[in-house]
């Protein structure tokens, strides 16, 4: 991300899912290489704290 030059809009979608709605190994259509990783909102916070996270995207 680059903030003043770019238009980049990002939304954000929090929802439950259970692992049978799943379609693909990373959770839709196949042709998507998406990585799915799961954390309590705790370890998402340490992860922000000791930089593990650091860009706005994830941390959105």
């Amino acid at each position: 991300m680059s903030p003043g030059s770019v238009t980049e809009k990002v939304r954000f979608f929090a929802a439950e899912y259970a692992p049978s709605q799943r379609l693909a190994r990373g959770g839709g259509v196949e042709d998507k290489d998406i990585e799915v990783i799961e954390l309590s909102f705790t370890d998402a916070l340490a992860m922000i704290k000791d930089r593990r996270i650091c860009d706005g995207k994830t941390i959105m």
